[in-house]
């Protein structure tokens, strides 16, 4: 009977893994997107200069080390014959699959029945983090970096030499995965060190220490303080570090469009409860000091027969700490109110998940199974409403990089991002479509290249009646990032066929250049989702980011896609792009010279 209920509660769990991992498959693309590029440089340089690989696939990226991660496109290359964007995004997202299996380890473990990790199940599985998923880098970066942080963890806390030694061996790969791997790395020293293997946690951080030196070596800095002294920002700014900080670890119910001060108080009190757990943990690594008290000996050795078990997934919490800390320092200062940034989204997803478990793992009798049946519906709402969310979200980040197919192919240019071209980046992106490392897939473009290209007369100028307001912004990053936008509130296209879509068409009106963006669509409140099946409502924007369409005037047009047929329609309005800072330089460096 127990058999048969487990495998019941399997079946059940297996849903939402089986539609989050259909939803990948549907909806991730073939194309690059922004650091992605440097990705596919990376096989060409080894190519050129073979006698530098090493150097090449382990060098500073803003911070970080890709060795792992070039390893890995490479190896897709070398089975494709091509690098697969949509293979590797895939592939990257069973390292979710790998987390939840250990976490599974562990409540098995510890005894815990199979019923409590059904709302883990739903919490995890859910594409609210759809920066995590759809974006190549990210998604084998962030995801990878949860996977092998819980692996080492989890042998580490086995007492054999064998597991000791796959955790050293995972905890070097992931350095090259992640930037702050190697504080996750040293961290690990307190398993060891509150399980009394004092030699064990000599050998473990002597390896730590070297691993982290050459990590560091020839990097610009130890920790990125964004031009500001830690100092600075604990006695002078320390909102700022709690703002960032909660905003990281309470990310992920920001879809439920509450204040955002909640969003960080949530944030703020799972990292409370991470680090009262951490330090009752860091009491009991010197617990022999207590146990010469006779009223402590008791409540030590209570709390060090709980503490044994759930080490593994109490470091993970701390893992988890540790990354909000150190984003909050080198990141936070860059955001003004509560941190939310959508590929940080992931962490926030895991911390709610693990804390969930350490809850349940750290209670037990009624309250635990109160905790449990307010936990699964809850957790079945969350992921509801995330896929809600992440619905028109998803389909603007694949439908723009659909229309980056085109864009790439005929200007080099990314729409809705900034340029993302150096000189010698776009040579070797150049050298990479001829030497077929990687190939532009196939799109609904294809067969629209004389529509594109053809130029607008009068009657065809007439026969789409919208208007649009224009608003610039500048972002202060980089030096200043110039956007303009195009906003219309009235234009709708129905929802009927799944496959229905539009694409803003800029057309010079000088060389009849048409640059494709897909526009940000304006979504349905969520408060009636249940009632309401619609994703959109009327109106969309689009964003022009700097440089990724070049200076000039255009005519403003819809792609429009209905029942399988495309018609291209334009508009009487025309906006003036100037907001092209990039493209300039390089044309004096000989790029660019058809506008």
């Amino acid at each position: 009977m127990k058999k048969q209920y487990e495998i019941g509660l399997f079946a059940l769990m297996l849903v939402p893994i089986i539609i989050f991992y259909q939803y990948i498959f549907t909806h991730s693309i073939n194309v690059p997107y922004l650091d992605d590029f440097q990705i596919i440089n990376t096989i060409v340089r080894v190519q050129n200069e073979p006698e530098k690989w090493f150097t090449i696939l382990t060098e500073n990226f803003n911070g970080h080390r890709f060795g792992e991660i070039k390893l890995l496109v490479w190896l897709d290359y070398l089975i494709e014959g091509q690098i697969n964007f949509k293979t590797l995004c895939i592939f990257g997202s069973f390292f979710l699959l790998g987390f939840w299996y250990f976490c599974l380890k562990i409540i098995r473990e510890n005894n815990i029945p199979l019923a409590y990790f059904v709302p883990f199940t739903f919490l995890l599985f859910q594409p609210i983090f759809h920066r995590n998923i759809f974006w190549m880098l990210s998604c084998l970066q962030y995801q990878q970096s949860i996977f092998f942080t819980i692996a080492a963890y989890y042998y580490l806390a086995k007492y054999t030499t064998q597991s000791f030694i796959i955790s050293v061996i995972l905890g070097i790969i992931h350095t090259q995965i992640n930037g702050n791997a190697v504080y996750i790395f040293m961290f690990g020293a307190f398993i060891p060190l509150y399980q009394g293997r004092y030699k064990m946690t000599i050998i473990y951080l002597i390896i730590g220490t070297l691993t982290g030196m050459l990590f560091y070596w020839d990097m610009p800095t130890v920790v990125g303080l964004a031009g500001y002294s830690l100092q600075d920002l604990l006695i002078a700014k320390p909102t700022i570090l709690l703002k960032a900080l909660g905003g990281f670890l309470g990310g992920a119910i920001n879809q439920f469009k509450i204040k955002t001060y909640i969003i960080a108080a949530l944030g703020i009190v799972l990292a409370f409860m991470i680090l009262g757990i951490l330090s009752i943990l860091g009491l009991l690594v010197f617990k022999k000091l207590f146990l010469k008290y006779p009223k402590a000996e008791a409540i030590i050795l209570k709390l060090d027969s709980i503490f044994k078990q759930k080490i593994t997934m109490i470091m993970m919490a701390g893992s988890l700490l540790l990354t909000a800390v150190g984003v909050a320092i080198s990141r936070g200062i860059f955001h003004q109110g509560v941190m939310l940034v959508d590929r940080y989204v992931l962490y926030s997803v895991i911390t709610i998940a693990v804390v969930y478990l350490l809850v349940i793992m750290f209670t037990e009798g009624k309250t635990r199974v109160v905790l449990g049946v307010i936990s699964l519906p809850l957790s079945m709402l969350f992921s509801l409403l995330s896929y809600r969310t992440a619905i028109p979200q998803v389909l603007y980040f694949e439908h723009s990089l659909e229309a980056d197919i085109y864009d790439l192919k005929h200007y080099r240019t990314t729409n809705n991002k900034m340029f993302g071209f150096l000189p010698n980046t776009l040579d070797l992106f150049e050298e990479s479509l001829r030497r077929k490392i990687y190939q532009f897939p196939q799109s609904r473009f294809d067969e629209l290249e004389s529509l594109l290209s053809k130029p607008i007369n009068d009657q065809e100028t007439n026969r789409l009646d919208l208007q649009f307001s224009f608003t610039k912004e500048v972002q202060k990053v980089y030096g200043g990032v110039k956007i303009l936008y195009i906003n219309n509130h009235d234009f709708y296209l129905s929802e009927n066929n799944v496959e229905d879509t539009f694409f803003v068409v800029l057309k010079n009106k000088k060389n009849n250049e048409s640059y494709l963006i897909y526009p940000q669509r304006n979504s349905i409140l969520r408060t009636n989702f249940l009632s309401h099946p619609q994703i959109f409502s009327p109106g969309f924007t689009t964003m022009i980011q700097q440089d990724c369409v070049k200076k000039g005037m255009y005519s403003i047009g819809l792609l429009i896609f209905k029942n399988g047929v495309a018609d291209l329609k334009f508009t009487k309005q025309s906006i003036n792009v100037d907001n092209t800072k990039m493209i300039d330089w390089m044309q004096t460096l000989g790029y660019f010279k058809n506008t």
